[in-house]
């Protein structure tokens, strides 16, 4: 499987979901233009999204990442 960079998602208008899985349960989509304007449009996506991701709702850094079916 290739390695797509958030340049890619974002032009892909892929949509991700992530959840807290410390308790809350909170779930909110990821911003990937945030993403880009901090580890710039060539990271890596997945990297991205372990080096940034953290539940905004209780501050735990263990969530699950949810890609809606396009098929």
């Amino acid at each position: 499987m290739p390695i797509l960079t958030l340049r890619e998602y974002i032009v892909a208008g892929m949509q991700v979901q992530v959840g807290c899985m410390g308790g809350c349960g909170h779930r909110h989509k990821i911003d990937f233009q945030k993403l880009m304007d901090i580890y710039g449009p060539d990271m890596d996506a997945v990297e991205a999204l372990r080096a940034g991701t953290r539940c905004r709702h209780c501050g735990a850094g263990t969530m699950f990442v949810t890609y809606p079916y396009t098929g």
